[in-house]
């Protein structure tokens, strides 16, 4: 819709769906090869690459309709517009796997898997862009001026974009203070981000699962287990009655804490089998007193509960002792803070020979919440470094560097801000939010930049070359945004949690780039002389 809406024409429709078809075929088909499986986080590749490869196509098929008012004929038309476009196409697309290969510092399988797919599609997106697309272009016939193509988004997004230049070139004193004010609330928020991992909790109330969840802790103990493990350095301790007694008394204890239903141990299991080996007398129901009465029991226990029920609760050499705590949590704070008070009353209540571990389902799940935390802060820092360089090997600048990062920056901080005011937990599929926007903000920014450094050249006219460069990046920029924003909002539709989430999030970010890309970069860019690279090695060579 958006793309008939801007190009009017049939072709320029298909064409770009074509293309993304192909990456999405030789993303899924290399999937469907290695044998790996689909999941909640590699379900959302598809609709990255259709929003980013539509968007990729949209600035070329504008630039190409551009050059076609120029050309005589359609091969010409096409071999003008991918000697301008291929370059920033190919770094636009550098950049965002690197914002998205990221990811791959962080632990979790399911992230990296994510990462990996993501970054081949990207890939996939440029093979056929470069190759697809122009022979493509160049075997349809030339738009006629007389039938307006592109004039219906032009006349759309003039206004807009002359309001913009306006802001840019007379406003500065007003508008940078307002976003500045806006970033620094923002970025106190992120303050206030919490790391949660949830399973549960991320199905909507009224949801089979959610209900389920909820019946079976209310009328049976326990929905989510963990286990205390309690190890002793020598064999046979357990072979005491004594030591016996402390699995008993750590019972009692774990019994009393919020979200435990109940636990279950190798000593109550010896006490059935004392209660059976004395002839279902209840004064028995208890564990053996005498040393010799345990290893009795012992020996019975296999017999009557068989031995995996003996392996599941006890070590062959009597040195480990295995509890299992049946819960209703679910919210990896509340087993973070169970295995905390666990580990508190051990360490004063027990002796130091004893060693112990807090592990199970639950506590693993919130164990990822740290490597989230932790992979998050290194993906984006990462990339923001690669982002630095990329710009100043380019510019030969280290201020155009850091400039062209300030409009990256300001989305990701807007996304975490906004999360952090409005209680938003950073699970596993919002952690991939910052990644993904640095690359597709970067796309943009690097467009923008190209156009620019090419203006600029003219005549050293810095406020004309902001104009020019708006007028004639400005509409796709916005399309793109538009696209890819919808692209995402698809989500915000499911019944999975995190899955609508992360939708709502990528429209409230990629709404935040365009602000960074717009109007940030081409105030700050105001303030310096943009000299590529290339520019002076031509010169050189005359």
């Amino acid at each position: 819709v958006v793309l008939l809406i801007i190009f009017r024409r049939p072709l320029y429709l298909f064409i770009p769906i074509a293309c993304v078809g192909m990456a999405l075929i030789w993303t899924f088909g290399l999937m469907a090869l290695i044998r790996i499986p689909l999941s909640m986080l590699t379900m959302i590749v598809p609709v990255f690459l259709i929003a980013v490869g539509t968007a990729y196509c949209l600035h070329i098929v504008s630039e190409y309709i551009d050059c076609a008012g120029e050309a005589d004929s359609p091969p010409a038309a096409s071999r003008d517009t991918f000697s301008y476009i291929h370059f920033p196409t190919i770094l636009a697309v550098v950049t965002t796997v690197i914002g998205l290969a990221s990811l791959l510092l962080n632990r979790i399988p399911t992230i990296r898997e994510f990462a990996v797919f993501a970054c081949f599609g990207m890939f996939s997106i440029l093979i056929v862009s470069l190759t697809f697309l122009p022979a493509a272009l160049s075997r349809i016939r030339l738009p006629d001026p007389r039938k307006g193509t592109g004039k219906a988004a032009r006349k759309l997004t003039q206004p807009i974009i002359e309001r913009i230049v306006h802001w840019n070139l007379d406003r500065q004193k007003v508008v940078l203070p307002i976003l500045a004010v806006i970033f620094v609330f923002c970025l106190f928020g992120v303050f206030r981000i919490r790391v949660e991992t949830n399973p549960v909790g991320y199905f909507k109330a009224d949801t089979p699962v959610k209900q389920h969840f909820d019946d079976i802790y209310r009328g049976l103990p326990g929905s989510f287990p963990s286990k205390a493990v309690m190890a002793a350095g020598q064999a046979d301790y357990f072979e005491n009655p004594g030591n016996l007694e402390e699995i008993v008394r750590l019972q009692q204890f774990l019994e009393t804490l919020p979200g435990v239903d109940k636990t279950i141990s190798f000593a109550d299991y010896m006490k059935l089998v004392n209660y059976a080996l004395n002839r279902f007398d209840l004064q028995y129901y208890s564990l053996p007193e005498e040393g010799f009465e345990v290893r009795m029991a012992m020996n019975n226990y296999t017999t009557m509960l068989v031995q995996d029920m003996f392996d599941r609760f006890m070590s062959a050499d009597l040195s480990k002792a295995n509890i299992v705590l049946l819960t209703h949590i679910s919210s990896s704070r509340d087993f973070l803070d169970l295995r905390r008070r666990i580990q508190e009353h051990v360490t004063q209540e027990f002796s130091k020979d004893l060693n112990w571990e807090v592990t199970g389902f639950g506590i693993s799940i919130s164990a990822s919440s740290h490597h989230l935390t932790r992979g998050q802060v290194k993906s984006l820092a990462l990339t923001m470094l690669l982002v630095f360089g990329i710009m100043f090997g380019l510019f030969l600048s280290p201020k155009v560097g850091l400039i062209a990062i300030v409009p990256n920056i300001f989305p990701i901080v807007i996304n975490f801000g906004i999360m952090g005011w409005l209680g938003i937990e950073l699970s596993m599929v919002t952690s991939l939010i910052g990644s993904i926007a640095i690359g597709l903000a970067v796309d943009d920014t690097i467009h923008y930049l190209v156009r620019y450094n090419k203006e600029f050249q003219k005549d050293l006219d810095d406020r004309r070359s902001l104009r020019d460069t708006l007028m004639h990046v400005g509409r796709p920029i916005i399309f793109t945004t538009v696209t890819i924003s919808l692209g995402f909002a698809v989500l915000i539709f499911s019944g999975f949690q995190p899955t609508a989430v992360f939708g709502i999030m990528m429209v409230i970010t990629m709404l935040a780039a365009l602000v960074g890309d717009l109007i940030l970069l081409p105030s700050l860019m105001q303030h310096v002389e943009l000299v590529t690279l290339w520019d002076l090695v031509r010169l050189k060579l005359g």
